[in-house]
């Protein structure tokens, strides 16, 4: 996508208060914006949790300052990210949109939010819920090894043969 084909979707897009003018160089943050996007499903209603502003943090930094989704703060690259951009590479890549004020650029859309905290996930490098919910569940006794997989239970060693240890303070 070149800068001129954004001003251009631009131009032909509904959404008000998007400027051309603010769209240069965003290409690199057009692909950004469409591999975060492909990866998220969409829901039959409109998620109301977030407006485009706040998936645009989540574009430009996933984990956000403080964490997000129970995730601790992690460095990833930067990429600028304006929030026309974002608009534009989510209606291309066919979300539904809501705008929330017609005087503001924030819109809502039918972003499923489990897939939104999996994608979060995914750019952090963390197994997402998906697949964590798909490891098959280790038996009783028999902690599961990295790839989820049981292991043979130890030797159990009598109880007779435990020492209690003393308490430090």
């Amino acid at each position: 996508m070149t800068d001129n084909e954004l001003k251009e979707r631009a131009h032909r897009c509904a959404v008000c208060k998007i400027r051309e003018d603010n769209l240069d160089c965003q290409a690199k943050a057009w692909d950004r914006c469409v591999e975060f996007l492909e990866t998220v499903e969409k829901a039959e209603t409109m998620n109301k949790r977030y407006t485009s502003k706040d998936l645009v943090a989540m574009v430009r930094n996933p984990t956000g300052e403080y964490g997000r989704f129970g995730i601790p703060p992690k460095k990833l690259p930067y990429v600028s990210v304006y929030e026309g951009t974002f608009i534009l590479a989510a209606i291309a890549c066919g979300f539904r949109w809501e705008q929330q004020d017609h005087t503001k650029l924030d819109c809502y859309f039918n972003i499923d939010q489990s897939s939104l905290v999996d994608t979060v996930r995914r750019l952090c490098g963390l197994p997402t819920q998906t697949n964590v919910a798909q490891q098959p569940t280790p038996t009783v006794g028999q902690p599961p090894t990295a790839q989820g997989t049981p292991v043979a239970p130890a030797d159990p060693v009598p109880l007779a043969n435990l020492v209690p240890r003393p308490l430090t303070v």
